[in-house]
């Protein structure tokens, strides 16, 4: 489709730029790819966030455990000595 052979040139450079796309919609595709990749930076410094936070909160309950156990004398708590 487009122009007849016999139109001038003007007229068939025209008519290819029509078929291009809508006007003031060129160049979307940087940004939007911008906004996804920034999304997904977010999404997993996030997630790091949350993996630490998991890993700290297990360090301390072991932590805590072993205190309990050191604390311990003979199975008894020894804080009822004092």
């Amino acid at each position: 489709m487009g122009p007849p052979s016999h139109a001038r040139p003007a007229d068939r450079v025209a008519a290819r730029h029509r078929h291009r796309g809508r006007a003031g919609q060129d160049g979307q595709a940087l940004p939007l790819v911008l906004v996804a990749l920034m999304l997904a930076a977010t999404l997993g410094l996030g997630l790091v966030r949350v993996g630490v936070a998991v890993a700290a909160r297990a360090s301390a309950r072991a932590a805590a455990d072993a205190a309990a156990l050191a604390g311990a004398v003979d199975g008894k708590p020894a804080a009822g000595r004092i």
